[in-house]
């Protein structure tokens, strides 16, 4: 008899890696079909539900009751398809187009005609039925399990089935369970989750060793004797040698598709610049490790990166050019080359962050615009990424990391006193930001 849950989950804490690879093979395809039921696109849903995989293990021991690790899995796959569909709206389907769509299924002995009548028609169900659907008649799972996995009472479950079952036909389940089974993740879902793992690790181990003051060649020959797949060995191996022959990290981080990981390249070329690749190396590896918070970890990036480069003298176009290569996202990104158009032309900071309120949050929008005001913005944008950096670190469970820079205390006070004039702002968004700021800032002060 194999191991429950909950074995799995506590070997997985004393470091057995393969406990986790078979809670991933256990429940990859439920977590990929629930994803899938809700973004309606294969490789998002395969992206949601690695991530999925990936912030589970890194905030595993968050997990107070092991034996429910596949409730919990399911709540973060969850919250994960809303971040991703957060800007999007379902257009409903006409009942006489979901009819239309049986009918021509039934009639029809086109195999590709059927597979793609079949996606559509389980695809015009409601957010909820649908993913019901999918676990129940797909999937297999009890009702039972389904009320657990999606956080809801087996009551609603029972009435979601019962909805799906008027809609859908009896060969239409079998076709929709013969097509999702073709698209269902396969063994290399485990090991697109274990490469983000090892990279992680990778650029972590790295990061420590540059902060220990190993230079960069002896470090990079430490990790290629490192327990890493052959693969990233063989990509630290040529990192070494374009090293040896004058490349930077940066470039020679370009030639080794191995090693790539999100904005690895434009975060170490900033590390170069301004001394400091060590914090841009396990900037790398949060970012790795952290996929469900991407949001914040990437503005904490922004902000960090922005404040840095301002505290080098360098202008505030420049410096919000450099952010928007940091921006990963495409959100941010646009966000940040609007701003650089709006400050261009308007020369205010305050009407470039107008409009953005959903990509730039409160707590950073009030934090610039006062940061402006009193002559401090670098440090503004310094303390705001690592106020940003603290509540990711408090969800993972892991370690608060901070960014090197002139002490923020001994401006703490006029700071605070130039938020206060924003908390009657008459922007809604900057006054819950000045109100959520001065809280972060008051434990500080006493």
């Amino acid at each position: 008899m194999g191991s429950s849950d909950g074995q799995l989950v506590q070997r997985s804490l004393s470091g057995d890696g393969p406990a986790f690879d078979e809670l991933v093979s256990r429940y990859r395809t439920r977590a990929y079909r629930l994803a899938l039921s809700k973004v309606r696109d294969r490789d998002a849903a395969l992206d949601i539900a690695q991530d999925a995989f990936v912030k589970a293990y890194v905030s595993l021991r968050a997990l107070r009751e092991p034996d429910k690790f596949v409730a919990w899995l399911g709540g973060i796959t969850a919250n994960l398809c809303k971040m991703q569909a957060r800007s999007l709206r379902e257009l409903p389907v006409p009942e006489d187009v979901l009819e239309a769509g049986l009918s021509r299924t039934t009639q029809s002995s086109d195999g590709e005609l059927n597979a793609m009548v079949a996606r559509q028609i389980i695809d015009a169900l409601p957010n909820g039925t649908r993913s019901a659907a999918i676990l129940f008649f797909i999937e297999q799972m009890k009702q039972s399990e389904i009320a657990e996995f999606l956080g809801i009472a087996i009551s609603a479950v029972k009435s979601r089935i019962r909805d799906a079952r008027r809609r859908l036909e009896k060969e239409m389940i079998d076709m929709v369970k013969q097509t999702a089974k073709q698209d269902e993740p396969g063994d290399e879902f485990n090991e697109a989750i274990k490469r983000k793992l090892e990279l992680a690790r990778w650029y972590r181990e790295f990061s420590d060793l540059i902060d220990s003051r190993v230079p960069i060649v002896p470090a990079l020959a430490r990790l290629m004797e490192g327990d890493y797949s052959p693969q990233v060995r063989a990509a630290t191996g040529r990192m070494f040698e374009a090293i040896q022959s004058g490349s930077t990290v940066h470039e020679a981080l370009q030639a080794c598709p191995e090693l790539a990981a999100p904005g690895a390249a434009s975060l170490i070329y900033i590390g170069e610049t301004h001394g400091e690749l060590e914090v841009k190396l396990r900037s790398c590896a949060e970012c790795l490790e952290a996929q469900a918070v991407v949001k914040d970890v990437e503005l904490s990036y922004w902000c960090r990166t922005l404040g840095t480069l301002l505290t080098s003298g360098v202008g505030i176009l420049q410096a919000m050019g450099n952010a928007a290569d940091v921006a990963q996202t495409s959100g941010l990104k646009e966000a940040t080359r609007d701003m650089i158009e709006s400050i261009n032309e308007h020369k205010s900071l305050r009407h470039a962050l107008a409009g953005h309120e959903d990509t730039i949050p409160p707590l950073v929008q009030a934090a610039m615009l006062a940061g402006e005001w009193s002559g401090m913005l670098d440090e503004a944008l310094l303390w705001a990424g690592n106020e940003l950096a603290a509540g990711v670190c408090s969800r993972l469970s892991a370690p608060e990391f901070t960014v090197g820079h002139k002490p923020f205390d001994e401006m703490r006070d006029a700071f605070a006193k130039t938020l206060s004039d924003f908390l009657a702002d008459e922007s809604a968004a900057v006054r819950a930001g000045a109100e959520d700021a001065l809280a972060r800032l008051k434990p500080s002060d006493s």
